[in-house]
């Protein structure tokens, strides 16, 4: 985030009680004016990438939905790549040959 001004009312939350926020982020920011605790999130799990992979509709046989969830636990950020390939690069088991 660069806008100083928008920053700067995120930062303002703290001062407000009941109220937190969260942000998520694959990447450390250097040197952010952002007032957060940082909080390292655990690796995903092959359950949760199956119970995502079933979400997402890919229509995969349960062979390969299993392919797919070991395929994912070996990326550095699996979710993102299930949100940045496009649905025919899994439902065509594209990232076979990946």
């Amino acid at each position: 985030m660069t806008d100083l001004n928008v920053i700067s009312c995120l930062n303002e939350i703290e001062n407000y009680p009941y109220i937190s926020l969260l942000c998520v982020s694959e990447e450390k920011k250097k040197n952010s004016t952002l007032l957060a605790t940082d909080c390292m999130l655990p690796t995903a799990t092959f359950a949760q990438l199956l119970a995502e992979i079933k979400r997402r509709e890919f229509s995969l046989n349960q062979e390969d939905m299993r392919l797919l969830a070991v395929f994912l636990l070996q990326q550095t950020s699996p979710y993102s790549l299930l949100d940045m390939e496009p649905k025919s690069w899994f439902t065509q088991a594209l990232w076979k040959s990946a």
